[in-house]
């Protein structure tokens, strides 16, 4: 457990938002503890709060780290080449077409192009990224 001051734990526990991971995980821990103390201390309860904690964990990395990744990933390229992503050879078909791929994208970003399409996840809208904001785009 992070070691906070008590000044701190009193801020945080009255609704102060955490400026640190390990008040992140303070909070976290801190919620855990009264769920189990509300509900008793048996397995069924730490099943539910290690499921309840890893569900979080999950649909935190889905709908927030996944996207920011996918972003870094078509403004600054990857790092594996697309043999070691398929699994196979370097001269596979799949590989090559993955290679070019990977190949136009760099070169839309040398050309100051847009790399990303998505769904505006609140409205469903179409959006392209233009390297510092997205905007809303029919079809």
């Amino acid at each position: 457990m992070p070691y906070i001051m008590e000044e701190r734990k009193r801020a945080l526990l009255a609704g102060a938002a955490p400026n640190t991971a390990g008040e992140l995980n303070f909070i976290i821990s801190d919620l855990a503890g009264k769920y189990v103390a509300r509900n008793g201390l048996q397995y069924s309860v730490l099943a539910q709060v290690t499921a309840a904690l890893n569900d979080a964990k999950a649909e935190f990395e889905r709908r927030v780290v996944a996207p920011y990744e996918d972003d870094k990933l078509r403004l600054n390229g990857d790092v594996y080449p697309a043999s070691i992503l398929l699994g196979e050879g370097a001269g596979s078909p799949a590989s090559l077409a993955v290679a070019k791929l990977l190949e136009e994208q760099r070169a839309e970003r040398e050309n100051g192009l847009p790399q990303l399409v998505r769904r505006n996840p609140d409205t469903g809208a179409r959006e392209v990224w233009t390297g510092d904001q997205y905007v809303e785009v029919e079809g």
